[in-house]
């Protein structure tokens, strides 16, 4: 079979200039492809080629991570025209008991940007993101499958040595997450990556405290008198002359339960909302290691994507399958010519070499 290009999109909206497109390009985007003959695929048919069933000759996916509302709003009806179908991979706790919605009315709430709608979800607020009743209508169309971007698109510290701190009151959603509410100023932020896919490391908690202390900060006032860039300098020398924080970090056993756990809640939150079954993950932030690809096939997955560059083909591990972004700045001509080009194996295996691998540990 000719390699399957999988396309990946966050959001399609008119707030997101970082993570999403706007409505009238991914219309003419998917049009595009319809009119040059390219037929969107589940993952049951992307099984089923891969197991010797043919496939129409332009074959490819469309996966959408996260589960954000505008997914209906604005993609669905662009897919719906163009008789394409799609993937969304959600955040299965970010699922919600709401109502079905339509494009907002003047004067309503408009949909909030990526990193706000984040952190108003890690305060339970999560209406950027479908609701049980929006999953619903759009699986009975026939043309949504649904998949899993882990119960709560964690991240983790992964090692004692800080590669950063917190030199803001208000820090990247993923940083708070981590941290917690009520964070000190300087507080270190470890190495990180997603928890679907690290060991969990615990810094002992006394290691903060000392490094602030070591480096002579005590409140915000300072880090606003005497600026970032200088509290980083010293919280950095001090870093280095105490060394990597101690602490605890998980078995590669204790992770991969843990990890397994999670995947097989958010299958089964995702299933009971769609009525359908729920096969396919997407790794969050592309990240994803050998305990953890171990553990989404224990927990009933068929296939996985990650964020790496290249087409599907026979041989592939059917969990770490790559796929390519399709952004703000891809136009329908392009995007027509990259998916062809990635349909031709010798092309699709040549991407593969300029890729950034997700697989850590």
């Amino acid at each position: 079979m000719p390699a399957v290009p999988v396309l990946y999109y966050h959001r399609v909206n008119r707030v997101d200039a970082r993570l999403g497109i706007t409505p009238e390009l991914f219309a003419a985007q998917v049009r595009a492809l319809a009119a040059a003959g390219w037929r969107s695929l589940h993952t049951d048919e992307l099984l089923a080629g891969l197991a010797g069933q043919p496939l129409p000759p332009r074959s490819l996916l469309i996966t959408f991570d996260d589960g954000f509302a505008d997914n209906l709003l604005y993609a669905f009806p662009a897919l719906a025209a163009a008789g394409m179908k799609a993937v969304i991979n959600l955040i299965a706790g970010r699922v919600w008991d709401g109502p079905v919605r339509a494009e907002p009315a003047p004067g309503e709430p408009p949909l909030r940007p990526f990193d706000r709608a984040n952190k108003a979800s890690l305060a339970g607020d999560h209406a950027d993101y479908l609701s049980t009743a929006e999953i619903k209508q759009l699986a009975s169309s026939g043309l949504v499958e649904f998949g899993s971007h882990t119960m709560d698109h964690a991240p983790a510290f992964r090692s004692g040595r800080a590669a950063d701190f917190a030199l803001s009151e208000s820090l990247h959603w993923a940083r708070e997450m981590i941290l917690g509410p009520g964070f000190l100023p300087g507080a270190p932020l470890y190495e990180t990556g997603s928890a679907a896919a690290v060991r969990r490391f615990a810094p002992a908690t006394d290691y903060a405290e000392s490094l602030r202390r070591a480096a002579g900060l005590s409140d915000w006032k300072q880090v606003k008198e005497t600026g970032k860039d200088e509290w980083r300098r010293r919280l950095l020398k001090a870093a280095a002359e105490l060394g990597p924080a101690p602490g605890a970090r998980e078995t590669e056993a204790e992770a991969a339960t843990r990890v397994r756990e999670n995947l097989t809640h958010s299958r089964e939150i995702i299933a009971a909302a769609a009525s359908r079954p729920c096969r396919s993950l997407s790794w969050p932030w592309g990240h994803y290691s050998r305990f953890g690809l171990a553990a989404a096939r224990d927990a009933g997955f068929e296939t996985g994507f990650t964020t790496e560059t290249g087409a599907v083909m026979p041989g592939q591990d059917m969990l770490a399958l790559p796929r390519f972004r399709v952004s703000s700045r891809t136009s329908p001509t392009a995007l027509c010519g990259l998916v062809a080009a990635l349909r031709f194996k010798p092309l699709a295996r040549a991407a593969t070499l300029f890729r950034k691998s997700g697989e850590i540990e």
